[in-house]
């Protein structure tokens, strides 16, 4: 696609940072990866350019976009492949692996994910309020009280979070001092309330002037008190019997109204100073914990990533001198969902005039992630102080109608910076491109239900008439998946549902973060309760109602009076009793996998839910690998998450053919040629939470009135919370527009109102700039759905039309190469040790008599050997060495492969790698592999064991460390060699595919076929003489 005189202005400017203003459908992504190539076609090797972007998804589609870009090149190519385009994540993930000593950090640290660290943060949390409460019971009782909260763990979560991504520590939140001096300036202005009064006239006059004067002779003195709260409550004074232009009943208002509350707010501040006290000694205690807990476990988190790279480049001038100096040009796409700290890294790693940023403030709706829009803006503002900015209005998306439309409801809008769009796309004129439509009803529930089938309709009634402009194809019939119903929380959706599947519409609903509350979730909970507690009859009685029993009311309701089981429940406690011995031995995956295969569950579930399924199973899975545990620790942490983390249901596989129903902040960066911007009535909670931290102001609370069960802000939670307010309100103008810009070539805007009382927010806006009114787009009455043939009406019950699937796949979806290594010498093995997760019955040596001859006592085990001495080779390892891991590491050195390795061109140690064989994701390390002058690539693995005879088994190994290195590098390696570190010997292993292996390991999995393979392997075995049958 060649570019706009705007777009190559851009992608080829220079002597200055680059702030490109990108509206939607400009061609952004475009702009960006062409910069990148312009770059590379200038001479800058693509390993020396940083693309930053904000999730994966976009990092692989510009890498993907730039590969194409240059599949004539094969250098150019191999070094795109290698090149830095990710997340900002990833990228302090790569810096702080490969400077991991210089961070203080375990070279071998890994990751959080985001469920493990909510488990984290709520087990630490809980642990600080337990402490807490053992040595100071009467503290926390004090400020639970004061406090009025039942569950107080998510409000001190988000405040916590807020603080971190400010970069403050919590010790701030004690030298905040909220504004002083209300108090008195209510009494003050009171009094000049009570002197500018004339003398009364009528006994009402008299009454208000003795009802002042009284008061005031009252007001407290002295440290804050419950009698400073009784004071403000005996303000009885009202306009009663004053007329317009008395001092006190034009000035009333105010002192009642914001000088009364910002009194309450001082008040509240300093009675309940002790309790605030308590809070942030918690606090600090949890931070503390959480701290510890995951140094220990060498964990961080994503916010750790940023922190921790920060610090690094702050603290190590050198280091942020070469980080600098390695890349000529730094780009970064989305800049206006950057927050503070993500912008002070980038600082950190860029050098001046090398900057290329692209983003949209009116495109920046993702404040509850803490996304400050502002940040893009003061870069544009900066850029634009000394030289030009880049601003892409033209737009290669949407009809001129649906800009049109944009334009008139979104100017003069707090939140929308102005940017005028013009449609630069040509579409033949067909129909209406912008519709709008108010269904009115006694209710607003029945006004959704016309809504919702004025939608299912309208949609029918499109897909059967127009024709889609495809920029390929040309003129073509509407397809369901041209079609998408946006709406702006997942609460929006119910009406919608069972409307378009009345109306024969095949649809894909993405839910939003209600996974734990799916009904195919709690089932599967639910039987996971039963099989852990055969006494918890709520679990057993979710489980007989579930579709994987389908038990009547009528059974249940035997069951319940009898207490005797139906001859329904047979069949279902003979499968929770088959199982139930096995709980704490199988991972629960394998659990519900016994379950699953038996009942045939998912067999009528749809997409989505099948997906779901998987999700868990995958949740399961990989929870189990990396923290063995009982079942009851499994459902803890289940319950733990559903309560307080917000987790996305799993996307199902792609319909040939459906309607996209989803948020508004999921269909960012997306385009449909028809879009239903729906529910346009719904806003969002503006309650706001009980702890509000913003920077700059810091932590505000809602305390407990001492005389009412109501909350009363503090003076910072007041001032909080009317920021918050105000952006808020901006966010939801950038939404709106979102929303808008999504449509190619129909906009259609539907609302829902009581009969008589006409909604705000959106539908005003939207009527007001199109120049409409509320009787011109009101309908009162539900279309009639059509009557569908049989196969429609089955279609239509589907969330999207049911697509050949096959049955949930029971194997790992990722492996390392050890895996496939064990499992090609025994499959057993693997099966029992890996797949299961099983310990062995027996130790590897049973008494002391059996400790191999030459260990003794203090000596490090084989295993603490081989670590300490991959480690010493990498370079890696602090402190003295053990003499004979030194030993070790120096025969490699002094080897002819150690010499060649010295003077290698390009060197990599302990190199971790990821990749898809046969839809599994190996992953594995590899100790060394090195470059030579002469393009010869060399891979080796280092051995400490004394039999040399299991060549074989290594070969393997090598091998698929091979086809790692040739689909990261483009080549395979010239010479792999196994290096037996105590006799000093090179064996060298043929470099061949050894894929089929991992083909054969995923069909055994699948088909659920371990054989036994026995031979001398077996006498080093955990489990020979043990849970496997092997004879030798």
């Amino acid at each position: 696609m060649s570019l706009s005189q705007a777009q190559q202005r851009a992608v080829r400017r220079t002597g200055q940072d680059v702030c490109v203003v990108a509206g939607p459908g400009s061609g952004k992504t475009l702009v960006l990866v062409e910069r990148f190539a312009w770059l590379v076609e200038q001479g800058t090797s693509p390993l020396r350019i940083l693309a930053i972007t904000f999730t994966e998804k976009a990092a692989f589609e510009i890498k993907r976009r730039l590969v194409e870009r240059f599949a004539s090149d094969p250098d150019a190519r191999r070094q795109i492949e290698r090149a830095y385009v990710s997340t900002l994540h990833a990228f302090c993930l790569r810096l702080l692996k490969e400077n991991a000593l210089a961070a203080g950090l375990d070279p071998r640290f890994e990751l959080l994910d985001e469920r493990e660290q909510t488990a984290e943060l709520n087990r630490a949390l809980r642990q600080s309020l337990d402490e807490l409460y053992a040595r100071r019971p009467r503290e926390l009782r004090d400020l639970l009280e004061s406090w009025r909260r039942e569950k107080p763990e998510q409000d001190i979560l988000a405040a916590f979070e807020a603080l971190r991504l400010s970069g403050k520590p919590i010790a701030n939140w004690r030298d905040e001092n909220p504004p002083e001096g209300a108090f008195q300036k209510l009494i003050a202005a009171v009094r000049e309330m009570r002197g500018a009064s004339p003398p009364p006239t009528t006994e009402a006059q008299a009454r208000r002037l003795a009802e002042l004067d009284s008061w005031l002779r009252s007001a407290p003195e002295g440290p804050v008190t419950r009698r400073h709260f009784d004071f403000l409550k005996d303000f009885a004074c009202n306009k009663k019997g004053l007329k317009e232009g008395h001092p006190i009943h034009d000035r009333l208002d105010d002192i009642r109204g914001p000088k009364m509350d910002d009194a309450r707010a001082e008040l509240v501040a300093a009675y309940y100073a002790p309790q605030r006290e308590t809070l942030i000694r918690a606090v600090e205690r949890f931070d503390e914990i959480y701290r510890n807990n995951k140094r220990e476990a060498a964990r961080l988190d994503f916010s750790d990533l940023e922190e921790q790279a920060i610090a690094l480049l702050r603290s190590n001038a050198e280091l942020r001198r070469t980080t600098q100096e390695n890349f000529e040009a730094v780009l970064m796409d989305e800049l206006q969902d950057t927050n503070p700290l993500q912008w002070e890294l980038m600082d950190l790693v860029r050098r001046p005039g090398r900057f290329f940023a692209v983003g949209d403030i009116n495109q920046s709706i993702f404040g509850f992630r803490h996304a400050e829009p502002g940040v893009f803006e003061r870069f544009r503002e900066r850029v634009a102080r000394q030289g030009e900015v880049d601003c892409l209005s033209e737009n290669y998306r949407s009809r001129a109608e649906v800009l049109g439309a944009v334009d008139r409801v979104c100017e003069g809008m707090a939140g929308i910076a102005s940017n005028p769009l013009e449609a630069r796309r040509r579409f033949t004129r067909s129909g209406a491109a912008v519709e709008v439509v108010g269904a009115t009803a006694e209710t607003v529930p029945d006004a959704e239900r016309i809504e919702a089938r004025w939608i299912a309709r309208r949609i029918r009634d499109l897909h059967a008439q127009i024709a889609i402009e495809d920029r390929n194809l040309g003129p073509r019939p509407a397809r369901f998946r041209d079609f998408a119903v946006l709406v702006r929380n997942s609460a929006s959706v119910g009406p919608l549902e069972p409307a378009l599947a009345e109306f024969g519409v095949p649809y894909l609903l993405a839910r939003g973060k209600t996974f734990f509350e799916e009904p195919e979730v709690t089932d599967l909970v639910a039987v996971l309760r039963a099989i852990e507690n055969p006494l918890d009859e709520i679990a057993f009685a979710a489980v007989a109602r579930s579709p994987l029993f389908g038990l009547s009311d009528e059974a249940l309701l035997r069951f319940k009076l009898d207490h005797k089981d139906p001859e329904e429940f047979a069949e279902l406690r003979a499968l929770l009793d088959e199982v139930r011995p096995w709980k704490d031995e199988l991972p629960p995956d394998r659990l519900l996998g016994r379950v699953l295969d038996e009942r045939g569950y998912e067999d009528s579930l749809q997409p989505a839910a099948r997906a779901n399924i998987d999700k868990l199973l995958a949740l399961l899975r990989d929870w189990h690998a990396s923290r063995p545990s009982a079942l009851r620790e499994w459902l803890d942490q289940l319950e733990g998450l559903r309560a307080e983390h917000e987790e996305p249901s799993a996307p199902a596989n792609d319909s040939p053919d459906a309607v996209s129903v989803m948020t508004i902040h999921a269909a960012k960066g997306l385009e449909f040629p028809v879009v239903f911007l729906a529910a346009m009535h719904k806003g969002v909670d503006a309650r706001k939470s009980s702890l509000l931290y913003r920077p700059g102001r810091g932590l505000g609370m809602r305390w407990r009135d001492p005389f009412k069960d109501q909350g009363i802000p503090d003076a910072i939670h007041l001032t909080n919370s009317l920021e918050v307010s105000d952006k808020e309100r901006c966010e939801a103008d950038r939404l709106l527009y979102v929303a808008m810009t999504r449509a190619e070539e129909r906009l259609l805007l539907s609302f829902s109102y009581k009969r008589e009382e006409h909604p705000k927010a959106w539908p005003e806006q939207v009527l007001a700039g199109l120049g409409l009114d509320f009787q011109e787009i009101t309908i009162s009455e539900a279309p009639d759905a059509p009557e569908l043939e049989q196969a429609e009406t089955e279609r239509s019950t589907a969330e999207a039309e049911p697509v050949a699937r096959p049955e949930v796949s029971r194997y790992e979806a990722t492996a390392s190469v050890t895996a496939i290594a064990q499992f090609a010498e025994c499959p057993r093995r693997y099966y029992l040790e890996r797949y299961l997760g099983l310990e062995a019955l027996r130790p590897r040596f049973h008494e002391e008599e059996e400790i191999p001859e030459d260990r003794t006592a203090g000596e490090l085990s084989a295993s603490e050997l081989g670590t300490m001495v991959h480690e010493i080779l990498a370079g890696t390892f602090a402190g003295a060495p053990a003499p004979e891991a030194r030993d070790l590491a120096s025969r490699f050195d002094a080897s002819e492969l150690g010499r060649r390795a010295a003077g290698a061109v390009r060197i990599e140690r302990e190199w971790d790698f990821v990749h898809a064989v046969e839809d599994i994701v190996l992953r594995g390390q590899i100790d060394l592999w090195f470059e030579e002058e002469d393009g010869r690539t060399v891979l080796i693995d280092y051995k400490t064991d004394r039999d040399e005879s299991r060549i074989g088994h290594y070969a393997l190994q090598l091998r698929l460390y091979a086809a790692a290195i040739e689909k990261m590098t483009g080549r395979s390696p010239s010479e792999a060699w196994l290096f037996f570190l105590r006799s000093g010997r090179a064996a060298p292993v043929q470099v061949q595919d050894a894929t089929a292996w991992v083909a054969r390991f995923k069909e055994a999995q699948d088909r659920q076929s371990f054989p036994l393979e026995t031979g001398a392997h077996c006498r080093a075995c955990p489990f020979f003489r043990g849970r496997c049958p092997a004879v030798l």
